[in-house]
């Protein structure tokens, strides 16, 4: 079989650096240097940015698209589905993220002349499958996305949703998602860490003695940062210099802001914004926390294991088929602020537990969750369909 030439269509990518657009750009970049011709396809993010650009190698095409609710996404479905047709001899696949707009114009598109793979994003609330019950088409997305020929989910927890949802379970892949590797924390890379990162602004200016609690990912309610905010006065009663960097996009966290500043906790609860990468700060942390009241991403935690920084966690379905609890992470009772601390206390007291979890934890990323083994996972999966598409039209 020659080279394979994929299409990713996505709603966002780089520059945009959420949990998402980081793992497609490492997934994109891994499969280009594993020989595979891959063209990324996305909405403009603003009108000023430019139309085509090359990152890390690989082209990347953005198609405009209004803001106008309606009518906006009519027209970049279908300018979508131009692009498609226009350019159908230089593809073999098209590998859609999100079983949404995007989805919905590919799909309309395929017919019979191209596989379509879709990948599964988000999982309750924010999920695909929940969106789709909110809006007026969703019974018309849903029964199109049924017609894929293969979705991915990363997780057992979503797998469950795509059945649950109405999808054949012989057409769901289970693909974990995979973080590239990197070097692992130590006294020294920790001190390092720090050091750079003050240098950076003085809010981020940590002591090399003070602990550093690490929370990555949206500023929700919905992430249980709430009783993360209820918890830290009582991990402050033993560790009263600890820090707590909450990361990520802060755009609507007012009711979380002003908890903090109730609570009087602004000088030890920082909010620093979003990050592109994080190899220059997990490093820095003691402990990451995820203390989400459903499943949802859990990409900052995959990063945490091959970091060797280790986890508390709250035991939803998503955490709890991820790590095993006491032997590779602290997994607490959902929304109680008390177990939360008290995990996060455990931690900062008991290096010997710590290094336990720690290690366990980066031995489960080195089997399963490597960026290596979710690109090969893909272009398994890739390969067989576009094997078996080309012996159905000969």
């Amino acid at each position: 079989m020659n080279a394979l030439r994929l299409v990713l269509v996505t709603g966002r990518f780089w520059p945009l650096a959420a949990d998402e657009e980081r793992l497609l750009a490492d997934l994109v970049e891994e499969l280009a240097a594993g020989g595979v011709t891959v063209t990324v396809v996305t909405a403009q993010g603003h009108k000023s940015w430019p139309t085509m650009v090359v990152q890390r190698g690989v082209p990347i095409v953005r198609l405009p698209r209004s803001n106008a609710r309606v009518w906006g996404a009519f027209r970049y479905q279908r300018t979508l589905a131009q692009w498609l047709a226009e350019h159908r001899r230089e593809f073999d696949l098209v590998y859609v993220v999100g079983m949404r707009d995007e989805a919905l114009a590919v799909l309309g598109a395929a017919g019979s002349g191209f596989p379509v793979v879709l990948r599964a994003v988000g999982l309750g609330e924010t999920g695909d499958c929940q969106w789709r019950r909110s809006i007026h088409f969703g019974g018309r997305i849903a029964s199109r996305c049924r017609a894929a020929d293969a979705v991915v989910a990363a997780s057992e927890t979503s797998s469950e949703e795509l059945r649950r949802a109405g999808f054949s379970p012989d057409r769901i892949e289970l693909i974990a998602d995979g973080v590239t590797r990197r070097p692992r924390k130590d006294a020294a890379s920790q001190l390092r860490a720090r050091a750079e990162l003050s240098e950076v602004h003085p809010i981020l200016a940590v002591p090399p003695d003070a602990p550093l609690v690490f929370y990555s990912g949206p500023i929700r309610e919905n992430q249980g940062l709430l009783d993360l905010v209820a918890a830290w006065p009582l991990v402050l009663q033993h560790w009263p210099t600890a820090k707590l960097w909450l990361t990520g996009d802060a755009t609507g966290a007012d009711l979380l802001w002003n908890e903090i500043q109730q609570s009087g906790l602004t000088d030890t609860i920082i909010l620093p914004g979003s990050f592109d990468f994080f190899d220059e700060i997990l490093p820095a942390a003691d402990v990451v926390v995820h203390a989400a009241r459903e499943s949802s991403s859990s990409l900052t935690v995959i990063e945490s294991m091959a970091a060797g920084v280790p986890v508390v966690a709250t035991r939803t379905p998503l955490m709890e088929s991820l790590l095993d609890a006491d032997e590779e992470a602290l997994l607490t009772p959902v929304g109680d602020h008390e177990a939360l601390a008290a995990a996060i206390g455990r931690l900062l007291a008991d290096s010997a537990l710590t290094h336990r979890l720690a290690e366990a934890a980066w031995r489960k990323y080195e089997r399963r969750h490597t960026i290596e083994k979710m690109s090969q996972d893909h272009l398994s999966l890739f390969g067989r369909l576009v094997s078996t598409r080309t012996l159905a039209l000969s």
